[in-house]
């Protein structure tokens, strides 16, 4: 092996953990043996001291190898600023762990890019520093480009590193001069989930929670029944719980083929009648159908059963109380659109206030530089608040734990093991799923998203903005996508509108009739020019400028001439839809000019030449010259793709 190969080997060092964000008292002495960790989320910053770093991959808390010989000492400083970066974002700065961890990543990824790329000046400041941001925000264009990432995800990269850089380097308006990915085609927030679907889950929820709590807090005897809504369309409303792993089983799922082999206990019960089994219902699931072997599938079954009744902290009840937890975070977030940040910080000292009027709970959300804020509780929701406190106090026993939520280890004495996370969520529709495999997935953003359209629907903007405890521009800019029920529920009565008015304007067999009235690039002719009449009760108004399809002083003309226009206008609009908002815009307007090319239709002699021209502008793209000049614009700018 020749000298040069042997400097380049990838070797470990020495290295300590640090936590952020940093004690007062901490200095960082040796930065090059930083490991970080953010929350538990572990990130080698004492590596970016060095040029050359492995990316194989490592345990959680382990430095990744670097080529000793890459080290560059100016580095050190600029590394230690970044880490007092971070963690100031923290202490001072109030962000969440989530928030700063996402910084580190996408620093994480440029530094990785700049020393791959040869710019190893890039955090020195000056014409460096700029030519680095410069091919950065370059490769990630590229990256959106091939579709790597989406457009979101470029943005961040882009901004969230200028900003860094500039706070490490001290260099302002790194952006300037440098093409950023623009806000075009950005995501419109969360949607909510459907009413209908929403309120199915809810109501399940609410009948575990109550139905679990009821086995757990009063001991009663298993075999359990749980009743469950009606929107499940079972013919029995209810459930069988049994003291097994599989503690339940839907009805879909009771009619399996007999000789199927049963677990442990699984065959000792009857799911259906909610009673333990007998030999003959059992005896073909087992090997040889031995009936011996059946009959010692029922006795095993039955001490099993006999143990969690006379057990009050039986591992089965243990593991059905946490169940009736994660139905309860689930309701909890459903009744009062908490974030789940927000919700994860809530302490208690496990008591509800008398008062209902005043019954709250405060806790810091980290996004809101640190502002305290007040959850309202629903006076309906405090009687399974109250329930919950109880099921609380049972899990927990006699462990002080000052979070109003928790999660729990997999030890069967189910102590906290920390607080709760989204992951919860995840285990708990798995769950749900066990019950009904149509059941949907709503996680904690669409949760929020969903109240936030339920209260903006019904109140205005402050309203919901004040209820779910953040700002309006914050409630716009994340969570107003809006239901795609109520969206194509709105558009389908505005079109039915549209569709009423559009027969009551003007439409006359040929030019002739109009004399010297302007043309419309639109199609049609404007008997009166600069004085917009919108159509009588009409849905859309009328504008000189942009408008004239819903305007009554237009008048439609039954020939190829117009009927080209009204289709070229249609062919470019039906382009332009991308989402709920422009959806909005111009489906109205293509169906006004689908109600047009109706009515020219109508005239004699008319409807093959407005067949062949429709087909022509749509399948071969022969657009009029105007709408022509429209459509390749929009492609240069980018908007259509």
């Amino acid at each position: 092996m020749s000298p040069s190969a042997a400097t380049e080997r990838f070797t470990n060092r020495s290295y300590f953990v640090l936590s952020l964000p940093l004690l007062a008292a901490v200095e960082v002495l040796r930065v090059e043996q930083v490991v970080i960790v953010i929350d538990r989320f572990h990130i080698d910053f004492g590596a970016f001291c060095f040029t050359k770093r492995s990316g194989e991959p490592r345990r959680p808390g382990r430095p990744r190898g670097v080529v000793l010989g890459s080290l560059i000492a100016d580095r050190r400083p600029q590394i230690q600023t970044a880490i007092e970066l971070l963690s100031s974002m923290m202490s001072d700065g109030a962000m969440r762990p989530r928030t700063v961890e996402e910084r580190a990543k996408f620093f994480k990824a440029f530094m990785d890019w700049a020393d791959l790329n040869n710019h190893h000046a890039c955090l020195s400041g000056g014409d460096a520093t700029l030519a680095a941001f410069r091919g950065w925000a370059h490769h990630v264009h590229e990256r959106l480009r091939r579709f790597e990432i989406s457009p979101r995800t470029a943005r961040l990269l882009q901004q969230l590193v200028c900003q860094f850089l500039e706070l490490i380097t001290g260099v302002a308006g790194l952006h300037r001069g440098v093409r950023l990915v623009s806000g075009v085609g950005q995501s419109f927030g969360t949607e909510p989930a459907p009413e209908y679907e929403f309120g199915k889950v809810v109501a399940l929820s609410q009948a575990l929670f109550d139905g679990l709590s009821e086995l757990v807090l009063a001991n009663k005897p298993f075999p359990f029944r749980l009743v469950l809504p009606s929107s499940l369309g079972w013919e029995e409303n209810h459930l069988w719980c049994f003291p097994a792993n599989q503690w339940c089983l839907a009805p879909q799922l009771q009619s399996d083929p007999a000789d199927r082999r049963p677990s442990r206990y699984f065959g000792a019960y009857n799911y259906q009648q909610g009673r333990v089994s007998t030999v003959s219902e059992i005896v073909t699931r087992y090997r040889r159908a031995i009936p011996s072997s059946a009959e010692r599938g029922l006795r095993q079954g039955q001490a099993v059963l006999d143990a969690a009744n006379s057990n009050s902290r039986h591992k089965i009840r243990l593991q059905l109380a946490v169940l009736a937890q994660a139905a309860f975070f689930f309701l909890f977030l459903a009744n009062t659109g908490c974030n789940l940040a927000v919700s994860r910080e809530i302490e208690t000292d496990g008591l509800v206030s008398p008062s209902v009027e005043k019954q709250s709970y405060r806790s810091i959300k980290f996004r809101a530089g640190g502002k305290e804020i007040t959850v309202v509780i629903p006076i309906a929701f405090l009687p399974s608040l109250r329930r919950f406190m109880e099921l609380r106090k049972f899990l927990l026993q006699d462990t002080p734990y000052p979070f109003l939520f928790f999660s729990v280890g997999n030890s069967r004495q189910r102590v906290p093991s920390g607080r709760i996370n989204e992951a919860v969520l995840v285990k708990y529709f798995s769950e749900l799923r066990r019950i009904s495999p149509t059941i949907p997935v709503i996680m904690s953003r669409e949760i929020r998203a969903t109240v936030e359209d339920y209260y903006r629907r019904r109140h205005d903007g402050f309203v919901s903005s004040s209820i779910l405890g953040r700002s309006e521009a914050s409630t716009d800019r994340s969570y107003l996508a809006g239901s795609p029920l109520h969206h194509h529920s709105e558009v389908s009565d505005f079109l039915v509108a549209v569709s009423q008015r559009a027969r009551e304007q003007k439409i006359v067999k040929t030019s002739a009739q109009l004399a010297d009235a302007n043309r419309l690039e639109e199609g049609g002719r404007c008997s009166l020019p600069d004085n917009p009449i919108p159509l009588a009760g009409g849905p859309a108004m009328a504008d000189c400028r942009s408008g004239c399809i819903f305007c009554a002083n237009r008048i439609l003309v039954a020939n190829e001439e117009d009927t080209r226009k009204i289709a070229s206008a249609a062919f470019v609009m039906e382009q332009l839809i991308a989402g709920p908002q422009s959806e909005a815009q111009f489906r109205p307007q293509i169906q006004k000019c689908d109600e047009d090319l109706e009515r020219i239709s109508s005239f004699d002699g008319c409807a093959p030449m407005v067949k062949r021209v429709r087909l022509d502008v749509f399948e071969n793209g022969n657009l009029t010259p105007y709408f022509a000049d429209k459509y390749l614009m929009f492609l240069e700018l980018g908007v259509l793709q």
